[in-house]
């Protein structure tokens, strides 16, 4: 779980490569460098989730923020593209995919209300939250931003679900969340300059 956190932290800079990559984004050295020590925290998570044969779940992680920065790199560049349709038809297809693949479970009226509670109400408001964010934010700066979740993720899930993480995951993941720390500050500076 923890593994599949920190993969989702990179977020931020998959978005400045794909800004860079496709759209001739310009995109700074500190961003570059950034890039680097993190795939080298992913290394370390890595390397003890292929000795473990995890990789299937990473690679959904990796298919997971490729697409969610890549709509965030799409919105920003369509300002007035309607991010309530966007994010919803988004989730009708996930909806879709996952009623295909899941295995059909009536969930008992405690899990039912989490469901209703997270499905209709936390997720959508989320997703309409840093959508509109992307008309005023680059991608990058967004993506940034949703960085809280994979800082405190693997914390919960040890608290709640007691799965703790490998000293690997740790040392990746502390890799990964200084590297972004430092990026984002820098980056503010560089911001404050202009």
């Amino acid at each position: 779980m923890a593994s599949a956190v920190f993969i989702l932290s990179t977020g931020p800079l998959i978005s400045a490569g794909i800004g860079f990559l496709f759209f001739k984004q310009k995109t700074p050295l500190r961003t570059f460098i950034a890039i680097f020590f993190v795939f080298l925290g992913l290394g370390f998570i890595l390397f003890h989730d292929v000795a473990l044969g995890n990789m299937k779940g990473n690679l959904y992680a990796f298919g997971c923020v490729f697409s969610f920065v890549s709509m965030l790199t799409i919105l920003e560049r369509n300002k007035e593209a309607n991010r309530l349709a966007c994010f919803g038809t988004g989730a009708l297809l996930a909806s879709c995919l996952a009623a295909l693949s899941a295995p059909i479970v009536l969930p008992d009226s405690y899990s039912l209300s989490i469901i209703v509670g997270v499905g209709a109400f936390l997720t959508p408001l989320s997703r309409a939250l840093i959508g509109i964010g992307t008309r005023f934010l680059s991608s990058v700066e967004v993506a940034l931003l949703t960085i809280i979740e994979p800082v405190l993720a693997p914390f919960w899930v040890w608290i709640l679900l007691k799965e703790a993480p490998h000293p690997n995951t740790l040392l990746g993941g502390a890799i990964i969340v200084t590297t972004l720390i430092i990026h984002s500050i820098k980056t503010h500076q560089a911001h404050q300059k202009d």
